[in-house]
């Protein structure tokens, strides 16, 4: 992989890591829709200066009942709402195994 490409690659990186810093950033600020919706537009529109002016503006007003921990507890929900569930295969009994007993070692 060649110098540039790496670069290219990290700074494609930081790019998507600033916006979605903006963004939860905007979450705790008390907003309408339409400007949390022009904000998060401005944070991910402007590559690299759209999330330092979100910032910078602080646009609205703080929100003190804002709380990551029922974000989380709601993606999580989400998640588990959206993936499968994992099948749970039956054990195998142990006069019905079929592989072979540990070898020893001597």
């Amino acid at each position: 992989m060649m110098t540039a490409d790496i670069i290219r690659y990290l700074l494609l990186v930081d790019i998507v890591a600033m916006a979605i810093f903006a963004l939860f950033f905007l979450r705790q600020r008390r907003m309408n829709w339409f400007a949390y919706l022009g904000w998060g537009l401005i944070a991910v529109a402007v590559p690299i200066l759209g999330p330092f002016l979100v910032i910078s503006k602080r646009p609205g007003t703080w929100d003190p009942s804002y709380s990551l921990k029922s974000d989380l507890v709601r993606l999580t929900q989400f998640f588990r709402r959206v993936l499968p569930e994992p099948v749970n295969l039956p054990k195998p009994s142990p006069g019905n195994c079929s592989q072979r007993p540990p070898r020893r070692i001597r």
